[in-house]
């Protein structure tokens, strides 16, 4: 499943987010990736939502990737670490791929 992202995620749009990922989460998805490829901020807040949720999908056995072709928020993952920690992607096909997915891309659920 994929979990879209656009705007900027920060203390006022982290709820949202968490409220997302959970949401698809609780679908019980084989994988989730969390395509950041709209999003132009990424705060501390909106790092912490992406930890748990991988935190979440990690105690569920399924994969979670994130698409962040963005230079900003990229950085920003890279700044703190967590490059080593997330699957990091620069499109929706390769984090598919990479959850062994080779066909079209799984379903999308768009959350702002």
């Amino acid at each position: 499943m994929v979990v879209s992202v656009s705007g900027e995620i920060d203390i006022a749009t982290a709820g949202q987010l968490s409220g997302g990922l959970g949401a698809a989460l609780d679908g019980r998805p084989g994988g989730l990736i969390c395509d950041l490829s709209g999003v132009g901020f990424l705060a501390a807040a909106g790092l912490s939502v992406l930890l748990v949720a991988r935190r979440r999908a990690i105690a569920r056995r399924a994969a979670f990737a994130l698409v962040c072709p963005q230079p900003g928020p990229r950085r920003v993952i890279g700044l703190v670490g967590l490059d080593a920690v997330f699957a990091l992607h620069d499109d929706v096909a390769s984090a598919a791929a990479a959850q062994g997915g080779g066909g079209p891309p799984p379903p999308t659920a768009r959350r702002r």
